[in-house]
């Protein structure tokens, strides 16, 4: 029973930090810190592992947009598929910068084209043409938009 309770409580709280998070048009440094820190420390499963920089939506772009460039950063790659989840255009430049970069790898940039997508799908497409042939995951990937299936 305390258990269940704890769990409650827990889910309540941070479902109130999304909440204050998303009614806001901005976050502070402090705040955008904090829920980088929920998200790298996270160890809920995959699939909703990302759930504190969607909670944070649109005003954590930033501040995403600038941790991706370290090739380092933990949980990386959920977290360029999150910029392209929320679907502001701030964080294409930081996108087509690693879509462009060919010492990246093929996981990474094939994440940051379905970014650009479905951020902008013009601008992905002419990525999937330039970068199309890799008869790799790239192609997978480029196939997989074209299909709506990512």
């Amino acid at each position: 029973m305390y258990i269940k309770y704890l769990f409650y409580l827990a889910a309540t709280v941070v479902l109130a930090m999304g909440f204050v998070y998303c009614s806001k048009s901005t976050i502070s440094e402090k705040d955008a810190k904090q829920v980088l820190q929920q998200f790298y420390s996270d160890d809920a499963p995959e699939s909703i592992n990302d759930r504190f920089l969607l909670q944070a939506g649109k005003p954590i772009v930033p501040y995403v947009a600038a941790e991706i460039a370290d090739r380092n950063m933990p949980k990386r790659r959920y977290a360029i598929i999150v910029l392209g989840t929320i679907g502001d255009a701030r964080a294409l430049p930081a996108l087509e910068k690693i879509i462009n970069d060919q010492t990246e790898s093929a996981w990474i940039r094939g994440d940051a084209l379905t970014a650009i997508w479905h951020i902008n799908k013009e601008m992905g497409k002419e990525y999937a043409r330039k970068y199309g042939g890799d008869k790799g995951y790239m192609d997978r990937t480029i196939q997989l938009l074209g299909e709506g299936a990512i």
